[in-house]
């Protein structure tokens, strides 16, 4: 290992450290500057594995299908909705757009 001042370094004491690591006392050999190290294993987190499908392609593809026709059959609903509040909508200059929030 180096020194800050990039000489080489050698161990002078090793212990076990109480989290499991090594503490390692270390000199210099061009500054003489004395440091500790404490070297301890990092845990590697396994790979995880996709999940498998739920459903087959056959019936990813119904569900699919089921979802675009809920989602147009609502679309259809606001729509109508729309229709029937654009009917009563009044165009007259006597309208009171505050009382009705517009």
């Amino acid at each position: 290992m180096k020194c800050k001042c990039g000489g080489q370094t050698y161990v002078t004491t090793t212990m076990k450290h109480e989290s499991g690591g090594v503490l390692r006392r270390r000199k210099c050999f061009t500054c003489a500057v004395r440091f500790s190290t404490l070297e301890s294993m990092l845990e590697v987190a396994k790979p995880v594995k996709p999940p498998k499908p739920i459903y087959t392609p056959v019936e990813a593809a119904k569900v699919k299908a089921e979802k675009v026709a809920a989602r147009r059959k609502a679309e259809d609903i606001q729509a109508k909705r729309r229709d029937r509040v654009s009917m009563y909508y009044i165009e007259d200059d006597d309208f009171d757009r505050d009382k009705w929030g517009l």
